[in-house]
């Protein structure tokens, strides 16, 4: 588990596209048991809010019924903070009926929920 989160960091890389605002990457094990990922986007403000630009919104578009989420926010430092999905992407997570989120909330700790 801790692997997936860590891995979600590297796909969070702040170095790939320095116009985003946060860094957040997120990993997901489908049904099958195959592995998908996503970032978020950059998207031009005031949209900063934007759920379709969350990496949660962006992943579960691969993701199919059932799968476990791991998303992880990393810092320009390289350090990770609070990932914890937004409530429209907790929505979107719970249409999909994904079975578990986790989310950092810093380099030693994490968190989950049934969505």
């Amino acid at each position: 588990m801790l692997h997936l989160l860590s891995l979600a960091g590297q796909v969070a890389d702040p170095t790939i596209d320095t116009c985003r605002k946060a860094f957040i990457g997120a990993v997901a094990v489908r049904q099958d048991g195959r592995l998908v990922h996503s970032r978020n986007g950059s998207v031009p403000r005031p949209h900063d809010i934007n759920p379709p630009a969350h990496a949660e919104a962006r992943l579960i578009r691969k993701t199919g019924y059932g799968a476990v989420v791991y998303v992880a926010r990393q810092r320009r430092d390289g350090s990770l903070a609070m990932a914890k999905p937004c409530t429209h992407c907790m929505s979107a997570l719970r249409s999909m009926r994904v079975e578990l989120v986790y989310w950092t909330v810093s380099n030693d700790d994490w968190d989950a929920c049934r969505p």
